[in-house]
């Protein structure tokens, strides 16, 4: 007996025109489906802007440099933000801080931000794997203490806490379209510049 069972079937429907546009065109980094992402992170994520680029270390190095981070600047860091995230903060040589998770679940403590002893310039957050809490406490911490909330979303994309996606908490999030990631392509890093704060 011959059984032919498909256990992927990769065939494309009309949606994916886009991919012979891209390929004619050579508008991979840029052009018209880079301009249509833009404005999908941005009217997700109910936001000003948002910005692509290469990838997310190309972003958060870039958003980083915009917030005048250097050698001398200290960032405190989800302790399971990955080496994209940090890669950016390691290039520019400034300080980072590992920061206490919560012990209610995979999120910074916001009792620990409120003990540090030292000034932070950046609070970077991780959502691990979609799991966020505290994010409106940690948007408070960082708003009452002057400091810039860059929420890591690359593996919460499309997460949603207390009713809005998680991409929305912070002064900034960043997004990543590797392979791997849930809103995948080739590649790719997004930047959202959250409402009413920049």
């Amino acid at each position: 007996m011959n059984l032919n069972v498909r256990l992927f079937d990769a065939a494309l429907s009309d949606k994916f025109n886009y991919v012979n546009d891209l390929l004619l065109k050579g508008e991979i980094a840029a052009g018209k489906h880079i301009d249509d992402i833009e404005i999908w992170y941005s009217r997700y994520h109910e936001s000003e802007s948002s910005y692509a680029f290469a990838n997310m270390t190309v972003a958060i190095r870039e958003l980083l440099l915009s917030l005048g981070v250097t050698n001398k600047s200290t960032v405190a860091c989800h302790p399971f933000c990955c080496l994209s995230s940090t890669a950016a903060i390691a290039e520019i040589g400034a300080k980072i801080l590992w920061l206490d998770f919560d012990v209610a679940g995979p999120w910074i403590s916001v009792s620990g931000l409120n003990s540090l002893d030292c000034k932070i310039d950046i609070l970077f957050n991780y959502n691990v794997g979609g799991y966020s809490g505290c994010l409106d406490k940690i948007d408070t911490f960082c708003s009452d203490h002057n400091i810039h909330h860059i929420n890591d979303c690359n593996a919460s994309s499309l997460s949603m806490y207390q009713k809005k996606p998680v991409g929305s908490y912070g002064d900034f999030s960043v997004h990543s379209n590797y392979p791997n990631r849930h809103l995948r392509s080739i590649d790719g890093g997004i930047i959202v510049c959250n409402k009413n704060k920049h």
